[in-house]
């Protein structure tokens, strides 16, 4: 395979990965605008770019995070800790089924590649061309894969390597494919909890039926369904037969784990 082949490989790969989403799912769940995620890839310095998207990453987990605990006042616990190790954001996303092992060890890729940039002055000026150069092949080619979640099947694209004409369009793709892993987590944790304040308003409508109170049921009934067609559309509560409702509804999990 010549270097002409092998970037086109990759490229097409890229291209694919991209495609399959969409980004207006990072602006809609985490409030962040994609304009601003588009645009980092034409940052002047591969220092500020590396830095500027790890950040992004990290917000939108710590988002994330408390998204899943419901909770805010967690939310400064959440700030002073980590990103990596054995008890950093990471790791309690793992813990708490966020995220599947590819969007893991991605986030922990996109880590490091932080940490390399951070840590030292003297690499203010380093580009990532030199850094990827620095690698072993072996090396390169497993940042790659984990990077894309490239399985170890893929031969096509896994053949390729992190070139440095190719580092930086790489590394944009696997931050914007981190937060659209975090975007999914964000979206089922909210559909999950809206799910849990439906089924409470259908309780609480009940009570107020045994109660005599018919006017109250049938606010809270009416809340309730609103909730469940914003979510779901607005045929999810008019089926017309108990296998349609199930299909309809889904379990309380919120929605699968993301890769």
């Amino acid at each position: 395979m010549t270097d002409g082949e092998t970037f086109d490989t990759l490229d097409q790969a890229i291209r694919q990965r991209v495609a399959e989403h969409n980004l207006g799912d990072i602006s809609r769940t985490l409030g962040l605008n994609q304009q601003v995620i588009l645009d980092l890839i034409d940052e002047p310095s591969d220092w500020s770019f590396v830095i500027k998207l790890a950040v992004i990453v990290e917000a939108a987990l710590t988002q994330a995070i408390a998204s899943r605990l419901d909770t805010t006042e967690l939310q400064q616990h959440l700030n002073r800790l980590s990103v990596g190790g054995r008890t950093g954001k990471i790791q309690l996303a793992s813990d708490l089924g966020m995220l599947g092992p590819k969007a893991v060890a991605r986030l922990k890729s996109i880590a490091s590649l932080r940490n390399v940039f951070a840590h030292d002055v003297s690499v203010i000026g380093l580009s990532l061309g030199v850094y990827v150069e620095s690698l072993s092949k072996q090396e390169n080619l497993r940042l790659l894969a984990v990077l894309l979640g490239i399985d170890g099947k893929d031969q096509s694209a896994s053949t390729a390597v992190i070139s440095s004409e190719t580092a930086r369009h790489i590394v944009w793709v696997a931050s914007v494919l981190s937060l659209l892993d975090l975007s999914h987590a964000y979206k089922s944790n909210a559909n999950a909890q809206r799910w849990r304040d439906a089924r409470l308003l259908i309780g609480d409508a009940f009570l107020s039926q045994r109660a005599g109170d018919h006017h109250n049921y049938k606010d809270k009934l009416k809340e309730a369904l609103a909730i469940l067609e914003e979510m779901y559309g607005q045929n999810c509560c008019h089926a017309t037969s108990p296998t349609h409702r199930s299909k309809q509804i889904p379990p309380e999990s919120g929605g699968p784990v993301s890769n």
